[in-house]
């Protein structure tokens, strides 16, 4: 499902339903998937579909809903420097074992 259709369903969604209960039972990134190299691609278009989100709580009843998005768009940039720490640590390990490598041949 595309993330304007998933949007625009929220949106239907939000008109009928303002119940904070129920908003937060859906799901508005997937939970699973599979991936080959970086997670940050992933973690990048969850971030900017949440962020695209952000405008259909522009009421005073949405507040609540408007801070969970944000809660959840934190959480996924920590995860994003996480993996750019992790990418960081990769390069320099993979350079040492090179340098490693090198010097013993």
């Amino acid at each position: 499902m595309s993330e304007e259709f998933r949007r625009e369903l929220l949106s239907l969604f939000l008109q009928k339903n303002k119940e904070f209960k129920d908003f937060k039972k859906l799901e508005h990134i997937s939970r699973t998937m599979s991936w080959s190299g970086s997670r940050m691609p992933i973690l990048e278009r969850e971030k900017n579909y949440l962020m695209s989100l952000l405008p259909l709580f522009n009421s005073v009843e949405l507040l609540e809903h408007k801070a969970y998005v944000e809660k959840q768009i934190e959480y996924i940039v920590e995860s994003i420097e996480n993996e750019k720490k992790k990418g960081l640590f990769r390069k320099q390990r993979l350079s040492e074992f090179n340098l490693t490598k090198e010097s013993n041949e």
